[in-house]
């Protein structure tokens, strides 16, 4: 599967991992998959997304942004991207839902900075 949805930290981070070739019926299955996880979890429940080997993906927002509508759900916190790739068309993308949603999007190199900044933001989650 090119997404890959699990807890991290149950109930608190959410952990996707992105391989491969990304379909908007994948944004939409997993997004449906996280929204579930985000509705029995604890707020803020906070999601981290690993790029692991990431080929192509939709580019077209309305299509992301109708598949991502877990991005709307109340008790969602932090979202962390982890990218040491750097893809300069992801972060255009992670740059423009950061900005037309609600939710604050960040974007860093590693595991460890994403964890690091979650404890910084939210000290209630454990170690």
């Amino acid at each position: 599967m090119p997404i890959e949805v699990s807890w991290y930290q149950e109930p608190r981070i959410i952990y996707a991992a992105l391989k491969g070739i990304i379909t908007v019926e994948d944004l939409r299955t997993s997004g449906v998959a996280i929204q579930n996880l985000i509705k029995t979890g604890t707020a803020p429940v906070h999601e981290v997304v690993e790029v692991v080997e990431l080929g192509r993906f939709p580019t077209d927002f309305m299509q992301i942004r109708s598949a991502t509508g877990y991005l709307r759900e109340p008790k969602l916190g932090q979202v962390m991207f982890v990218d040491p790739a750097k893809n300069v068309l992801l972060e255009f993308f992670i740059n423009a839902v950061d900005k037309l949603s609600r939710v604050d999007v960040r974007k860093v190199e590693s595991m460890a900075a994403a964890l690091a900044y979650l404890h910084t933001i939210d000290p209630t989650l454990s170690d």
